[in-house]
């Protein structure tokens, strides 16, 4: 096994233990790169869908941190883009270096306590891949 693979493996138990696990009504988890790539995904989530979210995800994220000058935020880390859904969330937050976490839940999800266990779950991932955790959020184009 390949340290690359080895790592992608590790990302992904984190991301089944720390969220899909431990907390009730949370569907699926992707690691992606800020140009839309997979770097891993919890347990179940097939490739094609990963693919699609991992794309979906780069170009909404882009688009949260141009948002930040209407909020009058633009040397402000973006820290958090929410989505919701009629019947679910979909919660988005930069992970590390040019790296991304987007955990989709039921509605019956507790977004608070989700949103505190993806910042936690961006702590480890920082650890694991040797960067600082949300350091891809500060200001950029």
């Amino acid at each position: 096994m390949s340290a690359h693979h080895s790592k992608a493996a590790d990302l992904g138990r984190i991301l089944d233990t720390e969220l899909i696990e431990a907390l009730p009504g949370v569907l699926r988890a992707v690691l992606v790169s800020r140009d839309g790539l997979v770097v891993t995904t919890s347990n179940g989530v097939e490739r094609n869908l990963a693919d699609t979210m991992a794309a979906a995800a780069s170009g909404l994220l882009a688009l949260s941190r141009q948002g930040a000058a209407f909020a009058d935020c633009s040397d402000s880390p973006l820290e958090l883009t929410l989505i919701q859904y009629g019947d679910g969330y979909l919660v988005g937050m930069a992970a590390g270096e040019d790296t991304y976490l987007v955990v989709a839940a039921k509605r019956n999800a507790d977004v608070e306590t989700l949103s505190y266990a993806a910042q936690k779950t961006v702590d480890r991932i920082g650890r694991v891949m040797g960067v600082g955790a949300r350091s891809a959020a500060g200001p950029q184009s």
